[in-house]
């Protein structure tokens, strides 16, 4: 054992001396329609109450809200680790960050459970335009990036801006502020059904309102702005108020959107420095394929395959916690309740609360981002909290009792330099957990 790695054991025991709600899972889409219900009968009490009741009202309001965003995201981590293949979490982890929203932004935690598991997860391993449809024209993202503003001759570019630098072409993909233009004007009249109390003029029911999703989405001709729009040189007639939809499509399968999206899938599944000739072969697979993601991870996967060693990379927080959860689990994992609360708060903790980037270009996905002087103190710190707390994450498990066999367990998966350098302290089995997780085993990938 070298000294270095003698130190870093040694810091390790020194700090860990120191002083120091179950989420279930439901169908997304009625969860959506039972919340836009919920707010519109708030609404409906609201009108009805006096100056006094409104207060209370409002209250109960703000509150339930605050709720349903919590319950949304600890069902979200619940998902990941009881329904999802770490494979699958990590690629739909990849496309949620992809098309990242901040559940504190107006109603966007109400829709996060629908965003996450009605139109990202389904098409994961789809079409990219199909997931691009259904993404960008979620009602959480008309929220989050102000679509519901957006009406002809009160024009709101957000969405538009972001959907060309951020979720296709990228800031050097080619397009002008024009084009941001033109694009805004496609998503003019855009927003959700029954939602848009302050503009009641525009508010309208089928067959008058033209549903563009099955998650309330709904084009509004009132208030369209009318006429063709020219996008990237090319003109779409905009009949029926569509052209968006015709647009989406050919930026899915624009060449610059074809090399963005396969440099971050390279730097997410392949290392922080992909060569060129593996991002340019993952970037053909796509446009071969008409972006078929599958054929896309295909193409990964023999990239991963001819990669020996892989390079190693720090985790990001939520793959290191994930991962440790996963590790951690109780024998009898199928029939373990889970309560992920105490996982979200690790991840706030971390730096990376779910669903908590305030900007709209996710999470960075270089390692180097991840690594500064706090660290390896605070992963520490919360591979402590998650041993500490394992009773209350599985309530269904024996608790400590179950830590003999953990260490059984997980030590076959450490190098024999970790696993000797834990067993040279002595450890008690909790403290023997703690150390595991922060060997390079757990620490990288």
């Amino acid at each position: 054992m070298t000294a270095g790695l003698k130190g870093w054991f040694f810091l390790l025991v020194m700090l860990l001396l120191a002083p120091h709600g179950n989420a279930q899972i439901s169908p997304a889409d009625s969860r959506l329609k039972n919340d836009l219900k919920t707010i519109l009968e708030y609404e409906t009490r609201l009108k009805a109450a006096t100056t006094e009741e409104q207060a209370d009202i409002r209250k109960a309001l703000r509150q339930w809200e605050n709720q349903t965003g919590q319950n949304a995201i600890e069902q979200s981590l619940a998902n990941h680790l009881t329904q999802l293949t770490p494979q699958q979490s990590k690629l739909l982890w990849f496309w949620s960050n992809h098309f990242s929203v901040h559940a504190q932004k107006g109603r966007v935690r109400l829709m996060l459970a629908s965003l996450e598991s009605d139109a990202i997860a389904p098409r994961a391993e789809s079409r990219f335009p199909d997931l691009l449809r259904h993404a960008a024209l979620h009602p959480a993202m008309l929220i989050y990036l102000d679509n519901t503003q957006n009406r002809k001759n009160k024009t709101n570019e957000n969405l538009a801006r972001e959907i060309l630098e951020l979720h296709t072409l990228g800031v050097n993909g080619g397009y002008q502020q024009n084009d941001v233009l033109q694009l805004a004007a496609a998503l003019t009249g855009i927003g959700i059904a029954d939602l848009d109390k302050k503009n009641t003029h525009l508010l309208c029911q089928p067959p008058e309102c033209i549903a563009l999703n099955p998650y309330g989405t709904v084009l509004r001709p009132k208030a369209h702005a009318t006429g063709p729009k020219t996008l990237l040189g090319k003109t779409y007639p905009d009949r029926d108020g569509l052209a968006i939809l015709e647009m989406l499509n050919d930026l899915a399968l624009h060449p610059s959107t074809a090399k963005r999206l396969s440099l971050k899938l390279s730097q997410y599944f392949l290392g922080d420095h992909p060569s060129a000739s593996e991002v340019n072969n993952i970037s053909e697979s796509y446009l071969n394929s008409g972006g078929d993601l599958r054929q896309v991870l295909a193409t990964i996967k023999s990239a991963q395959a001819r990669m020996k060693p892989a390079e190693s990379r720090l985790k990001d927080p939520f793959l290191f916690l994930t991962d440790a959860i996963r590790a951690l689990r109780p024998e009898a994992f199928a029939d373990q309740n889970i309560n992920t609360r105490p996982i979200a708060n690790a991840l706030k903790n971390l730096g990376m609360p779910h669903f908590g980037r305030i900007s709209p270009d996710g999470y960075p996905l270089i390692s180097d981002a991840w690594n500064n002087n706090t660290t390896l103190l605070q992963r520490l710190q919360i591979s402590r909290q998650i041993i500490n707390q394992y009773p209350r994450i599985w309530p269904d498990s024996s608790g400590r009792t179950e830590f003999k066999e953990l260490v059984d367990r997980i030590e076959p998966r450490l190098s024999p330099e970790s696993a000797a350098a834990i067993r040279e302290f002595k450890p008690r089995p909790a403290e023997w957990l703690t150390m595991a997780l922060m060997t390079p085993e757990f620490m990288f990938h």
